[in-house]
C-alpha cells in the first residue's frame, strides 16, 4: 500500500480520529487486533507458566487460542465469500492449517511451547499492517523512519523466524510421540489431531520440509547399521505412506 500525500505539515486531530475511527470498523482491524491479542496473551503466558501453575495461565493460554482462531478464521472466511477457497485447495491453505491447529489446542491438552508459532507468525502480520494501515490512518505524512524501520524488521527477520515456528512445530510433533509412548491420558488422541495438522504442513510449506530434512539427516548419521538402522528406515516409510494433501511448497 502506498503511503498518502498529505497537503499539510501534519494530520489535523479530528481528521485522524476520523480516520481510526473508520479503520477499527473493517474486518482487516479485527484480524490486526486478534494478532495483537495473540501475542501479547503469548509472552504473557509464557512468563507466568514458568513460575506458576495456577489457572490464570491457563485461561491466557486458551484465550491465545481463542485470538488466533479469530484471526484465521477472519481470513479463512474472506477467502470463502471472495471465491478464493474451492474445494480443489481447502487442504493446502495456509490459514485452514492453523485455524484447524489453533481449535484443536483450544479443546486439548495445554502444551508449553503450543503458542509459540502462532505469536511468531501474528507478529509479523501485526507489523505488517501498522505499517500499511495504522500509520497512514494516525498521520497525514506518516514517519518515514518508523516505516523504513518496520519494513526492515520484516524483511530481516520474517523468515528466519518462520524457520523457528517451522522447528517448534516438529519438536512439538517428537514431544507428543513421546507423551504418548508413555501412555500419558488424552495424549494419542491429541497426537493424531496434531499429525493431521503436521502432515499438511510438510505437503506444502518448504520450512517444515526443512526442519524434518535436518533433523532426517542427523539421525540417518547417528542410526548405526543393523537392526536399529532397518526399524529406522521402517519409521521413515511408515509416516511418508501417512495420505496428506498433494505436495506443493508455497510457504
Amino acid at each position: 500500500m502506498s503511503t498518502p500525500q498529505a497537503k499539510a505539515d501534519g494530520a489535523k486531530p479530528h481528521d485522524s480520529k476520523a480516520k481510526l475511527a473508520e479503520l477499527t470498523r473493517t474486518i482487516e482491524f479485527k484480524w490486526y487486533a486478534s494478532h495483537v491479542t495473540v501475542v501479547t496473551f503469548t509472552m504473557i503466558y509464557m512468563l507466568l507458566r514458568l513460575f506458576f501453575s495456577g489457572r490464570f495461565p491457563g485461561f491466557l493460554y486458551k484465550m491465545v487460542f481463542v485470538a488466533a482462531s479469530a484471526a484465521f478464521g477472519l481470513i479463512v472466511y474472506q477467502k470463502y465469500t471472495t471465491g478464493q477457497l474451492t474445494p480443489a485447495i481447502l487442504s493446502r491453505d495456509d490459514s485452514v492449517h492453523y485455524l484447524y491447529l489453533a481449535v484443536v489446542w483450544l479443546f486439548t491438552m495445554e502444551r508449553y511451547f503450543a503458542p509459540l508459532p502462532f505469536a511468531i507468525f501474528s507478529f509479523f502480520h501485526a507489523l505488517t499492517y501498522a505499517r500499511s494501515y495504522l500509520l497512514p490512518a494516525m498521520y497525514a505524512t506518516p514517519p518515514r523512519e518508523l516505516a523504513q524501520r518496520i519494513d526492515h524488521v520484516v524483511k530481516k527477520y520474517n523468515e528466519p523466524f518462520t524457520k523457528v515456528a517451522a522447528q517448534v512445530e516438529f519438536g512439538q510433533l517428537i514431544v507428543l510421540i513421546l507423551a504418548a509412548l508413555r501412555a500419558r491420558k488424552g495424549t494419542w488422541i491429541q497426537l493424531l489431531l496434531y499429525v493431521v495438522f503436521f502432515r499438511s504442513r510438510y505437503s506444502v510449506s518448504r520450512y517444515t520440509q526443512g526442519a524434518v530434512k535436518s533433523v532426517e539427516v542427523r539421525i540417518d548419521n547417528l542410526v548405526p547399521a543393523g537392526p536399529a538402522k532397518d526399524i529406522w528406515l521402517k519409521f521413515k516409510a511408515a509416516v511418508a505412506a501417512i495420505p496428506g494433501p498433494v505436495p506443493k511448497p508455497t510457504k
